[in-house]
């Protein structure tokens, strides 16, 4: 089972033959065992995830954490 999942340090790529964005994450599972994969994003979930990341940012610059 998936506990949670976390970037890796390494840079999101755009896919330009698959037409993706690509993001490099560690899945961690309920056992303590990790697994790297690449998480795959449309454009258009790009599009609203970078709304999404844009807005809290701002929100938390704001209120100060």
């Amino acid at each position: 089972m998936i506990t949670h999942a976390t970037p890796q340090k390494h840079d999101l790529k755009y896919d330009k033959r698959q037409r993706v964005f690509v993001l490099p994450i560690v899945v961690h599972h309920l056992d303590s065992s990790v697994e790297a994969t690449p998480l795959r994003i449309s454009r258009d979930q790009m599009a609203v995830l970078a709304v999404q990341v844009e807005r809290q940012f701002h929100q938390v610059c704001e209120v100060g954490e």
